[in-house]
């Protein structure tokens, strides 16, 4: 069972799964970057709620993975939902034109573990678990997404500080912070690099 609270009221709304879903594992709950919609994913399912707890839509992923969904991020480019499963498939979904992007396919050994979305919604920053850091791109021209790996390993953190667009910030195991500026809309270029005293990720 899946429910939401509002921590003014302690109002609880239970957010019923449908028909098909019933009975699967709950895999992933969290909010889309508008804090408008709660995204659900049981096994390989993915259901999309208002806050009102109305059922507005659903993704089936099993049409390319049989293994659970453990990692949803959205709204890229204001349409596309990030999927990550828990072998390494992850892709770019639109549940309403039932258009779908692979960026790794299923057993690619590499699962995302973390992502986050620019404040324009059209860049993502990507932790893998081999701590791989990646930049997904969605061009504004329509094209297809772009996936740029930006560092090969010992990542903990991919993000866009504060309202930040077109900088990337990735931290590292070895207490180094680089600094990635994004030009031409999705190509990053690395800035700086310099070290994190504070001994915080923000």
């Amino acid at each position: 069972s899946v429910y939401l609270v509002d921590n003014e009221t302690l109002h609880t709304t239970e957010l019923t799964a449908p028909e098909h879903h019933i009975g699967r594992r709950v895999e992933y709950i969290g909010f889309d970057q508008s804090n408008r919609y709660v995204f659900v994913t049981r096994q390989f399912y993915l259901a999309i709620y208002e806050l009102d707890g109305s059922h507005v839509g659903t993704y089936n992923f099993s049409r390319f993975t049989k293994s659970p969904i453990h990692l949803v991020s959205g709204y890229l480019a204001s349409r596309f939902i990030i999927g990550a499963d828990s072998k390494g498939g992850l892709w770019m979904v639109d549940p309403l034109a039932e258009e779908r992007h692979t960026i790794q396919s299923e057993w690619h050994g590499d699962p995302l573990v973390a992502s986050q979305l620019s404040a324009d919604g059209h860049h993502a920053g990507l932790v893998f678990e081999s701590g791989r850091a990646g930049l997904l791109a969605v061009p504004v021209s329509d094209g297809p997404p772009v996936l740029t790996d930006l560092t090969t390993e010992g990542v903990l953190y991919a993000g866009f500080p504060g309202k930040a667009q077109e900088e990337l910030v990735i931290a590292g195991e070895d207490g180094l912070l680089q600094s990635w500026t994004i030009t031409n809309g999705e190509k990053p270029e690395l800035q700086r690099t310099y070290e994190n005293t504070s001994g915080t990720i923000d």
